[in-house]
């Protein structure tokens, strides 16, 4: 602050002003007040003990006022650029004037604090004229006085007032964005652009000399506008630091060539002051609004893109296949990891076809127009080796890319359409069994109790007695009546013959399957009540015996341990066996059976979990969680 302090003073020496402190025409922005709010504002308010000595030092030996009015100036420089600091950070004022209200804002806290600072700067300069009524230099303090020698309210003290005013603000509205330059990665980003840079600056030596030229009035008009496209430039190209830089050298520049008397503006000194200062506000404020417009157009651009590569990354990782295409051209524009599994496809070939070509059962060159949509309903699919999947399919209008498209989730429903089949079939099977064991067995059975029913009838109207003989046949028809009712009842429910003990039913299981190999043991830990709903216990049930079948059927399995774990909170249900372990695709559920179990696991709120033991057997383990834990996730 010292050394800017100094050479400023030297300009106002220059100028013809004997203190610089009571200088009123020189247009130039306080560099150190910038500075000092900057110091704050970047590095925090803990720096202020060196804006007080900075100020004092200024005040002492470049303005040359006395000790006490040093005291004061410098203590109220500081109190006034703290609440700057704390004001900018209130109103959240972003010294990269990322948005469009920053620099109003900014402008409009240095306009507050310059006013502020002048007003007490004005109260010290009056005081310090009303002690030293005859000065030994010709300042504008010796202007304040009246005829007889006393402080005056009128317009030097005006002129004085508005000059700092205008001084001490433009130095922090243009100094605080420009210390962004202090930051490396706006080096890095000129060292990008040495080149534009370089011109840049060559075009603003020439300036330089345009203005200290002597030309007529009429040249500041053509001046301005190449000073104004610079500060443009300057903000689209730059950013904000350097366009707040570019202002400050054309004020300094202008102030130059006035202290030196050349240039356009010493035809007219009138108006000289006057037309300086509404050049720097006009280009300083006009700069930092496109480089604020810029940059918020930059920050909506990255956001989205950032939303536009969130959702990219979302839709790449989602384990459910995807596309998008366009309704139009029918081109697949997008595809994700999950659809080129289950296609098959490489993403080039994938997205080198058509959603007509993936239709099995009505290829796109043979499919009449108008006829069903090709991303909707179920569909039969060819993969890239020739199978055949079913696939339902669910779209959903987007926008890709500025441009309508259709996103379109594949479902693959071809166990789902299997298991529907096989359960169909197995309904008829069922039905037909039921129909025959009804017809076949119980009722031949009761054919035969209605007609020893009807014969022992017709004996009785001859005046016969009923004997013995015919009472224990009706007996006989009857039990076995009742034992084929509860042979088809038990066929009906798993657990009828053990009255809903699923314990009870899984100890039975091995009699199912015969006394030889392979050897089947069940063991039932039981640590806390089984507290499961019949249904639920069939499934179980059914799980058990499916897995069994597995294993005996296709494992070629010697042991076989079926564990039921009974805890309070879950019921765990083990298969395990010695066998071959899993075909290739057993462990993506390619088998009707497993197929099956996942299905009931998925009815009863259970998971299910193949693991294969690598050449030592499978195991199939099922968690069923109990009603009290049900009741707790509800």
């Amino acid at each position: 602050m010292f050394m800017v302090a100094a050479i400023a003073a030297f300009v106002f020496r220059a100028s013809g002003e004997t203190s610089p402190i009571y200088a009123t025409r020189v247009p130039l922005p306080w560099i150190p007040l910038g500075l000092a709010v900057g110091v704050l504002y970047f590095r925090g308010r803990d720096r202020w003990p060196g804006v007080w000595l900075g100020t004092v030092c200024t005040g002492l030996v470049v303005g040359g006022i006395s000790l006490p009015a040093t005291a004061v100036q410098a203590t109220s420089a500081t109190l006034f650029v703290i609440g700057i600091r704390a004001l900018l950070r209130a109103w959240h004022v972003n010294a990269g004037l990322e948005r469009w209200q920053d620099p109003l804002l900014l402008w409009l806290v240095a306009a507050i604090g310059g006013i502020g600072m002048s007003c007490v700067a004005g109260t010290v300069v009056l005081v310090i004229a009303g002690h030293h009524p005859t000065p030994a230099d010709h300042g504008t303090a010796q202007g304040l006085l009246n005829a007889r020698g006393y402080p005056a309210l009128g317009w030097p003290l005006f002129s004085f007032v508005a000059s700092w005013a205008a001084n001490w603000a433009s130095g922090i509205a243009l100094i605080l964005p420009a210390m962004r330059l202090l930051n490396g990665a706006s080096w890095r980003q000129l060292r990008h652009r040495l080149r534009e840079v370089s011109f840049l600056a060559v075009v603003l030596f020439l300036w330089a000399i345009a203005a200290l030229m002597p030309l007529p009035w009429v040249a500041s008009l053509p001046l301005c506008l190449v000073g104004l496209v610079l500060v443009i430039w300057a903000s689209t190209r730059f950013g904000v630091a350097v366009a707040s830089l570019i202002p400050f050298a054309l004020a300094v520049i202008e102030s130059a060539a006035f202290i030196a008397g050349r240039g356009p503006l010493q035809s007219r000194p009138a108006d000289a002051i006057l037309a300086i200062w509404t050049f720097i506000l006009v280009i300083s404020i006009l700069g930092m609004l496109i480089t604020s417009l810029l940059a918020e157009r930059d920050a909506a651009f990255r956001r989205q893109a950032t939303s536009e590569m969130r959702y990219r990354v979302l839709f790449e990782a989602s384990p459910r296949p995807q596309w998008v295409h366009d309704p139009e051209t029918h081109r697949i524009l997008m595809v994700n990891e999950a659809a080129l599994q289950l296609y098959g496809y490489s993403r080039e070939q994938f997205m080198a076809l058509s959603p007509q070509q993936l239709d099995a059962d009505d290829p796109a060159h043979d499919r009449p127009s108008g006829s069903r949509q090709p991303d909707t309903g179920e569909h039969r699919h060819t993969t890239q080796d020739g199978s055949i999947i079913d696939v339902e399919l669910h779209a959903k209008p987007i926008e890709f890319d500025g441009r309508s498209a259709r996103l379109v989730f594949s479902d693959d429903v071809t166990d789902r359409n299997r298991l529907r089949g096989a359960f169909l079939d197995a309904s008829d099977r069922a039905g037909r069994k039921l129909g025959r064991e009804l017809h076949d067995g119980l009722g031949q059975d009761l054919v035969a109790l209605s007609l020893i029913a009807r014969a022992e009838t017709v004996r009785l109207n001859k005046g016969g007695a009923a004997g013995p003989d015919a009472l224990k046949l009706i007996e006989s028809v009857a039990l076995r009546a009742a034992e084929n009712c509860r042979g088809i009842a038990r066929g009906l429910s798993a657990l009828t013959e053990t009255g809903g003990d699923l314990a009870a039913a899984l100890r039975r299981l091995p009699d199912r399957f015969g006394h030889g190999p392979p050897l089947i043991t069940v063991t039932i830990e039981d640590d806390a009540p089984l507290e499961l709903d019949e249904g639920v216990q069939d499934h179980i049930f059914r799980i058990a015996q499916e897995a069994l079948t597995n294993a005996v059927k296709h494992a070629g399995a010697q042991r076989i341990a079926v564990t039921l774990t009974v805890m309070h909170h879950a019921v765990r249900l083990s298969v395990r066996d010695d066998g071959v372990g899993l075909p290739p695709n057993g462990a993506r559920g390619a088998g009707l059976g497993l197929a099956s179990m996942r299905h009931r696991a998925s009815a009863i709120g259970a998971d299910l979990c193949v693991t294969d033991l690598g050449g030592r057997g499978t195991e199939l383990r099922l968690d069923c969680p109990q009603l009290d834990a049900r009741r707790v996730e509800a």
